[in-house]
């Protein structure tokens, strides 16, 4: 199901003339958890992720944060969502680089949920992307 969301051959999608939104899911840089970054944008009823960041441990959080907010600003979003992860650290860290961070309502846990009736009905368009395929399936 997850795999024929995806646009096969298709690692990220340029800037165009849409509106942008980002997710950010933050790590400490250590242990086992990487920090991850997805920006998409909506086309009528479907759901269209056009890149994926994942950096993986040991890295420096501060660097992340930085590369994370050169793409955001490619793409023209001043306003991303976060995960709950180490209460103000990314919001702070965002900030600096000019980028204003809402904490997420529902879990990560909610958000794939919600995720199974776009899947189901392939109204989200997925980059052709290992680990995100992975964490999805």
């Amino acid at each position: 199901m997850v795999r024929s969301c995806v646009d096969a051959n298709v690692t990220e999608r340029a800037p165009a003339g849409h509106r942008y939104f980002g997710f950010t899911d933050a790590a400490g840089g250590s242990g086992q958890d990487s920090m991850t970054l997805a920006i998409g944008h909506r086309e009528a009823d479907r759901i269209v992720v056009d890149l994926v960041r994942e950096v993986r441990p040991p890295f420096s959080p501060e660097r992340a944060v930085e590369d994370f907010a050169a793409d955001l600003k490619r793409y023209r979003v001043s306003t991303i969502s976060s995960d709950r992860y180490a209460g103000d650290w990314p919001t702070e860290q965002f900030r600096k680089h000019g980028i204003n961070v809402e904490k997420a309502l529902k879990t990560t846990s909610d958000a794939y949920m919600e995720m199974l009736p776009q899947l189901n009905t392939l109204n989200i368009r997925l980059l052709d992307h290992a680990r995100l395929v992975d964490q999805i399936s």
